[in-house]
């Protein structure tokens, strides 16, 4: 996938550029500052799926129309969406306030990105467990079971305490969680590969190792959780075969989690029922939770839920294996 920026300002271009990249790196960005540019970056395209973001200002007559007539037939249309120079929430989503906060900018590319992979057939799926009270470590290691038995290729990526981690076997030589986290907090822009932090699971799936000291993941800031997630999800996305990451939270600040979350397709919340004061506040924090989640992350009531939703992906498993 690739997002077009085309704007007569480079200084605009290049930061933004940088901040898509910095927060979905699997997105190829190309600037342009010309229409001559546009049309050369149009005949050398090969990419099926492009969003070009035009300045209105500077390219009012820009339209389908005008891209199409120098683009290939056998790609699909391009998508166009144009920067408007005002701060107001437009009711065309074509239309983007050019003066509203960036990270709406960067929601919508998120958006548009992850419809076009599903649209596409993904060969992925990432799933957030939140877990409030700590609980339910049985209902996970089952569902852990059932998945790994359907073919899949499973990655477990705990989030929380190593005190905690009852479902992760000791840790093997190799790189750990915390290694990879500081690698994230410290160069956020730098390509860190997660697969060496990976080891099997003597039930049937890769998980990452645990970190060294307890609380490297409960103290990690909700910037490098995101991060981390969100190069999770390009992992899987090179991957290449019917690949589902099963993200298990609890004991983390809720800000944080709610990061994690963010980045991923669906998500289930896991707690045991109670008659104290807790049942309220789990049910306080579970509304918050789903109201702060964007809406593409879909809510999955049961295992049931979750194991219907991805037969395509194991469609797709049990015909290439």
């Amino acid at each position: 996938m690739q997002v077009w920026l085309l704007d007569s300002e480079p200084i605009y271009t290049r930061q933004l550029s940088s901040r898509i990249h910095r927060e979905l790196h699997g997105l190829d960005v190309r600037i342009a500052a010309s229409m001559s540019h546009l049309e050369q970056m149009v005949r050398e395209r090969c990419d099926p799926l492009v969003l070009l973001i035009a300045s209105q200002t500077d390219f009012p007559d820009l339209d389908k129309a005008t891209v199409r007539e120098v683009g290939s037939d056998s790609l699909p249309a391009i998508d166009i969406w144009f920067l408007v120079d005002t701060d107001r929430e437009l009711s065309d989503h074509h239309y983007i306030p050019r003066l509203a906060p960036v990270h709406h900018l960067i929601n919508r590319i998120r958006e548009w990105a992850d419809d076009k992979g599903k649209a596409s057939g993904t060969s992925y799926h990432l799933h957030f467990i939140f877990r409030p009270d700590g609980q339910c470590d049985e209902d996970v290691r089952q569902l852990l079971h059932r998945l790994a038995g359907q073919g899949l290729r499973l990655i477990y990526l705990p989030l929380m305490p190593t005190t905690q981690m009852r479902l992760v076997g000791s840790p093997t030589d190799g790189p750990r969680l915390s290694t990879l986290l500081l690698q994230l907090a410290g160069s956020p822009d730098h390509i860190v590969p997660l697969s060496p932090c990976w080891q099997p699971n003597r039930s049937g799936w890769l998980e990452f190792r645990p970190p060294e000291r307890s609380d490297d993941l409960a103290s990690c800031d909700a910037l490098t959780l995101r991060l981390l997630i969100s190069r999770l999800r390009n992992t899987l996305s090179e991957q290449g075969d019917s690949t589902c990451a099963i993200v298990d939270c609890l004991s983390i600040p809720f800000i944080a989690a709610l990061a994690a979350a963010s980045q991923c397709d669906s998500y289930q919340v896991c707690s045991k029922s109670r008659t104290d004061f807790t049942d309220q506040s789990i049910a306080a924090e579970t509304r918050e939770f789903q109201r702060k989640l964007p809406a593409r992350c879909q809510r999955f009531e049961s295992d049931d839920d979750l194991i219907s939703a991805l037969a395509p992906l194991m469609l797709r498993s049990a015909g290439s294996s």
